[in-house]
């Protein structure tokens, strides 16, 4: 199976955070444009083994100065990354009569910006940014899980971030106080059991 797409977006007045004051505010830009192509995949290798895909890019950049922001026509815009993909692969089996699976999955975000660097106009003139701008660093995460389904019951187990990645899913810079970044969530092992009573 396959679903594939295209797009063009072509803002006028796009809505961005900005900060002031410290404190992160919406404000607009006047243009924008975002263009790029998401795909998703799947693959029946077997009856019992699937592999799953989705893919995307996209280049997301503003399409005027704005001295108000600190960015120039042309500049990505913050929190967009070029490349996002999730690859996903499952088998399932039977444990004696019992119904069970095995399934691993491969979570890749690229790197993105999270403000402007701030431009020189054609008088001259440095506008800065209205935050400090950071690149925020590509990441990968795998993840496992296993599950069986016991009469009335299901029993899965599952790691995520299996290597104990370290990066930032998110950042808000400020120019008057410390920053503040969302980490990516650590290594974690855990078990569900649900029982299904109807």
């Amino acid at each position: 199976g396959y679903d594939v797409a295209a797009f063009y977006i072509d803002w006028q007045d796009y809505q961005i955070g900005i900060v002031r004051g410290g404190l992160q505010v919406a404000g607009n830009a006047e243009k924008a444009t975002s263009k790029g192509a998401e795909a998703s995949l799947s693959f029946a290798a077997t009856e019992a083994l699937t592999f799953t895909g989705s893919f995307s890019y996209i280049n997301a950049k503003l399409g005027a100065d704005e001295p108000d922001l600190g960015g120039a026509d042309g500049d990505q815009l913050p929190n967009t990354p070029h490349w996002q993909t999730v690859l996903d692969a499952q088998y399932n089996f039977n444990l004696g009569s019992m119904p069970a699976y095995l399934g691993a999955d491969w979570r890749y975000k690229g790197s993105m910006p999270v403000s402007f660097d701030g431009f020189t106009d054609g008088a001259g003139v440095y506008w800065p940014p209205s935050a400090p701008n950071l690149i925020l660093d590509g990441y990968s995460l795998v993840d496992l899980r296993a599950g069986v389904t016991a009469g009335s019951f299901d029993i899965s187990l599952y790691v995520t971030n299996l290597m104990d990645e370290w990066a930032y899913a998110s950042f808000t810079s400020t120019s008057v106080s410390p920053g503040l970044g969302t980490p990516t969530r650590p290594r974690t092992i855990g078990a569900v059991v649900r029982w299904n009573f109807f």
